[in-house]
């Protein structure tokens, strides 16, 4: 078997181009602020982190090695961004399920 030459690894040679992420000067704003702040929560801290690095043009693999997530994890934060905007992207979709019946204060 011949070596796999450019865009035969099974990424096509364009890792994540579905998910190319451009963002626009007042979007790159939040997910600075965010990436530096040490009390915002750890996964929104992270996804404003894979924002700006596919920003700067890094690819997925990349990105998940520097973030510490899974590649899929990656172009899922991008596609949300595609999608919605920063805010689409930074923050948690609804959960299925059954609503808590306990609140916060009564679990602690």
């Amino acid at each position: 078997m011949l070596p796999p030459k450019g865009g035969e690894d099974g990424r096509h040679g364009l890792a994540g181009s579905k998910t190319a992420v451009a963002l626009g000067t007042e979007d790159r704003e939040m997910p600075g602020r965010l990436a530096r702040m040490r009390t915002a929560q750890a996964q929104a801290a992270a996804r404003a982190r894979i924002l700006l690095l596919r920003d700067s043009g890094e690819t997925l693999v990349p990105v998940a090695e520097k973030v510490g997530l899974a590649v899929n994890s990656v172009r899922l934060c991008a596609a949300r961004y595609l999608e919605g905007g920063v805010e689409h992207a930074l923050s948690d979709g609804a959960r299925s399920g059954r609503p808590r019946e306990t609140g916060d204060a009564d679990r602690a």
